[in-house]
């Protein structure tokens, strides 16, 4: 690097490190950083087991994961997109989970207990992983985990058997089934508290990306159907009217739409429709099961490290890769926020002064 290229890097991190001090970062909705990227689902293989997939928003390009002779199922994305957690079956019939990248390489298994874990939900900050595990019988109970399968601690200590937990998008809660209710608990476990009450058996909790709702499965008309509430269980609404069976529901990650399975037309399909049940589109068209659908979520625009969060720390990141202090940005798609095409000062000036609240640009998710 020339005296001169570092003198002026010297001075632009000076500055950078100065206003960092100084500012607040900016969060994004947590759980949902950004917009809709690829879906991934699960789909009944040749020989009968379950492998996960992924396939562009538009449907195209369905490309299998996993290839596993095994059963792989309720796969999860990452809170920045570039990981997708999943259980699998092992040799000696349980559920262990895994964590693999969002292309299906560098597969980790993080659990190995001589029980089912399964069901694996990612914490906002990314740190921690919940999961549902029958290792205490009598019934399962949620547990969380760091991200690296260390420091494994059971949350939920009842003589109910609890499934699907799902991170709040400010990470300080977490919704799970619990028997026949849908159930919202601080993130250490405590402070449980019955949303639904009903009649019927109420499951599989999804929060909008903004936080304020939460979209679930429910039978209390008869058959399996998708519902969506306040996130204090008020105005419980039903989305799906169908004699068939609905399930899985996931919010996209711009809060948009919704998706979903359904069996309405003789076989598991996934539909997508309007966070007011308006809409409802098949998505995919087979002869098997395809369900357990998600979307992909895509990086802000200045958030270049992929913590969910646009900061000085992004700025001072930028201005090291232009001048070649480091290789590379763990999420270059979000660096050009001046959408000039190019990666420059430019963009880690804009970041710094919307952090300092002395501009307001669009910062909107880019895809």
């Amino acid at each position: 690097m020339s005296l001169r290229k570092l003198v002026l890097f010297s001075l632009m991190a000076a500055v950078v490190a100065a206003i960092a001090g100084a500012i607040p970062s900016t969060s994004t909705n947590a759980a949902f950083p950004g917009q809709a990227g690829k879906i991934v689902f699960i789909r009944t293989a040749v020989a009968g087991n379950f492998d996960i997939f992924v396939m562009d928003a538009d449907g195209g390009n369905q490309t299998n994961l996993t290839n596993n002779p095994l059963n792989d199922v309720n796969p999860t994305w990452s809170p920045a997109g570039r990981q997708i957690a999943f259980a699998r079956r092992d040799a000696s019939d349980h559920y262990q989970i895994h964590v693999m990248r969002a292309d299906g390489s560098d597969e980790v298994q993080l659990t190995n207990a001589t029980a089912d874990d399964s069901q694996p939900a990612w914490s906002t900050d990314r740190s921690q992983i919940a999961f549902v595990s029958d290792r205490d019988v009598p019934g399962r109970e949620v547990y969380v985990m760091a991200a690296d399968g260390t420091s494994q601690t059971r949350l939920t200590v009842n003589t109910r058997s609890d499934s699907e937990p799902a991170w709040s998008p400010d990470g300080t809660k977490i919704a799970f089934g619990s028997d026949n209710e849908v159930y919202v608990m601080n993130a250490d476990g405590s402070g449980a508290v019955n949303l639904t009450n009903s009649t019927g058996t109420d499951l599989a909790p999804d929060w909008s990306p903004d936080g304020t709702k939460i979209a679930f499965w429910s039978n209390r008309d008869g058959d399996g159907e998708i519902f969506v509430m306040n996130a204090d269980g008020s105005s419980q609404t039903q989305l799906t009217y169908n004699t068939n069976e609905e399930s899985a529901a996931a919010w996209a990650p711009d809060g948009k739409s919704i998706l979903f399975s359904s069996d309405r037309n003789g076989n598991y399909d996934i539909y997508v429709m309007n966070p007011d049940g308006s809409g409802q589109t098949q998505f995919t068209f087979s002869s098997i099961y395809e369900g357990s659908a998600g979307w992909q979520p895509l990086p802000r625009l200045g958030d270049v490290n992929c913590d969910g969060e646009v900061s000085a720390i992004d700025a001072a990141l930028i201005l090291q890769f232009t001048a070649g202090l480091i290789d590379s940005l763990q999420c270059k798609i979000g660096a050009d926020t001046s959408r000039d095409g190019t990666v420059n000062a430019i963009d880690a000036s804009l970041i710094l002064q919307v952090a300092a609240g002395l501009i307001s640009i669009n910062l909107s998710p880019v895809s």
